[in-house]
């Protein structure tokens, strides 16, 4: 696996600050500030309150079933907390989220530009990386004439399933909920049908 291009630029910038030189970080996916002080003292009253031990494999059940209810308030969706895992982030999300679903050769399409883990992390699991441009113009969205090219198969939300149901569902906090419905009822009606 290739080094992760972020963490190289980090390091030689904090090599760059240990040198005497001001550097504006733009590498990692953090903010620019530090924690508020009211994180801080939760994190020192966990501590002092003996938060220090694993938690369930999925994450801890009371934040699960705030997670679940965050979705139901915001979205009207209901999720069982069984049904929720918590990660250190999103990278070891998706990196699971690969594993668990990419045999190999499988295609992943994603986006040029893209976050620099994804490329790694699909090859990590063999599986084959497709990249299609996106553009500022589009708001850098995908373009579903390029996907029905590139991937072979239909995307939803918008366009039907591939030949024999080939197609995966990309449903991301950019789409509307509008139409992450319209590409679960082409979900459901799929499975109905005898997929």
């Amino acid at each position: 696996m290739t080094s992760f291009i972020v963490m190289d630029v980090l390091e030689r910038a904090q090599e760059l600050e240990g040198a005497g030189a001001r550097i504006i970080h733009l590498e990692v996916g953090e903010p620019d500030f530090d924690a508020p002080a009211c994180i801080k003292e939760a994190v020192c009253k966990a501590l002092e309150d003996g938060f220090t031990h694993y938690t369930h494999s999925l994450g801890l059940y009371a934040l699960r079933e705030a997670i679940c209810g965050y979705y139901q308030k915001h979205y009207q969706v209901s999720v069982d907390p069984d049904r929720v895992i918590v990660t250190s982030g999103s990278s070891p999300a998706i990196f699971l989220v690969f594993s668990a679903l990419l045999e190999k050769q499988n295609e992943v399409i994603i986006s040029d530009p893209h976050y620099a883990c994804y490329p790694n992390f699909i090859r990590f699991v063999d599986g084959k990386l497709i990249t299609i441009p996106v553009y500022e113009e589009d708001g850098f969205q995908y373009r579903p004439e390029v996907i029905l090219e590139k991937a072979h198969v239909g995307v939803s939300p918008g366009i039907d399933f591939g030949e024999n149901g080939e197609g995966y569902l990309r449903f991301s906090y950019a789409n509307s909920m509008e139409n992450i419905e319209k590409g679960m009822d082409r979900l459901q009606k799929y499975l109905e049908d005898g997929a």
